[in-house]
């Protein structure tokens, strides 16, 4: 028990308290972790994820840890092919220049020969270009559909691909898990493209809409407007306070005054004191909603009295009170 001292562990003294607590946890953690280690194995999916881990900064170009093959393809008929099938979705000067794009990414722009792998790369350069414009799903159904392989062709490419399943040490179940994954999210993501594409197209429409009852609503007021400056009859318009808030050219020049000596009078501020009396009561009639025609007589800028019948209209307020 004296070796179990809290401060002299197994006799080992002369630390403080600090490293003598440091030194035995990270011992004791330690050779934990390597019996664990050694006492339990490893099984696939572990394994699979630690090299993967190891691995992640690593060279991702699994094509070219392939075995040399023989540079025998005719690279002018694969970059015709590939010519071909731009040109069913770009202009034909586009389509040649995105192709000579796609052999200097490859890396073959001067090679007239070109090997299995070097195809593969050149056709994964040009469905990296088509993606932008198509999608990467659409994109890579072209590059399958637009472009052949030979029967040495397949064979060889067939091969390429055992070597690089063989690289990266995953089973045949799990790489089919990984690559349904990839498949799954490929669908979620086309699948949210075209929500968000349809979202575009509703938010245009409404949009579109908008501008049309916008327009729609100018050109009425614009005819409301012409019809009212050109009618042969004085208009003006009050609010709550019956104070005048617009006024036609056409009561402007019945009153010899301008807008800007009418708008923000009342109508009895233009009335003799003698004919002001029939006001109120003509303006207590309008605002019960009952029109009735009666005589008025006004004084122009100039003095002279001016005789007219006035014809009242109550606004209403969608709450239904009068304005």
């Amino acid at each position: 028990m004296e070796w179990l001292r809290p401060e002299a562990l197994f006799g080992l003294a002369g630390l403080d308290p600090v490293s003598h607590t440091l030194l035995w946890s990270m011992l004791f953690n330690v050779g934990g972790y390597t019996l664990g280690s050694l006492y339990f194995m490893t099984g696939e999916e572990e394994q699979s994820l630690a090299e993967e881990f190891v691995g992640v900064l690593g060279d991702l170009g699994s094509l070219r840890h392939a075995r040399p093959r023989e540079a025998y393809i005719d690279a002018a008929r694969k970059v015709g092919e590939i010519e071909n099938l731009l040109s069913q979705y770009f202009p034909p000067a586009e389509a040649a220049a995105m192709a000579r794009k796609c052999l200097h990414s490859a890396g073959i722009s001067d090679e007239s020969h070109i090997s299995i792998v070097q195809l593969v790369e050149l056709h994964a350069a040009v469905e990296k270009t088509m993606a932008g414009s198509i999608g990467a799903a659409a994109a890579h159904k072209a590059v399958r559909r637009g472009t052949l392989f030979t029967a040495r062709e397949s064979k060889e490419l067939a091969e390429v691909y055992g070597e690089i399943l063989a690289d990266l040490k995953v089973t045949p179940g799990e790489l089919k898990r990984k690559i349904d994954f990839q498949l799954e999210r490929e669908h979620l993501l086309v699948q949210q493209a075209r929500e968000l594409e349809q979202k575009v197209r509703e938010l245009e429409t409404e949009i579109q809409e908008r501008r049309r009852v916008q327009e729609a609503l100018r050109e009425s007021e614009e005819r409301y407007r012409r019809l009212v400056e050109t009618m042969n009859e004085g208009l003006e318009i009050e609010d709550q306070q019956g104070l005048i808030t617009y006024v036609n050219d056409k009561l402007c020049r019945m009153w010899g005054r301008t807008r800007e000596e009418i708008i923000g009078w009342r109508l009895p501020d233009f009335v003799s004191e003698a004919d002001c009396s029939p006001w109120p009561g003509q303006l207590m009639r309008c605002a019960e909603n009952v029109a009735a025609p009666f005589e008025a007589a006004w004084i122009g800028k100039d003095g002279r009295r001016i005789s007219s019948i006035v014809s009242s209209v109550p606004m209403f307020g969608i709450d239904g009170q009068y304005q």
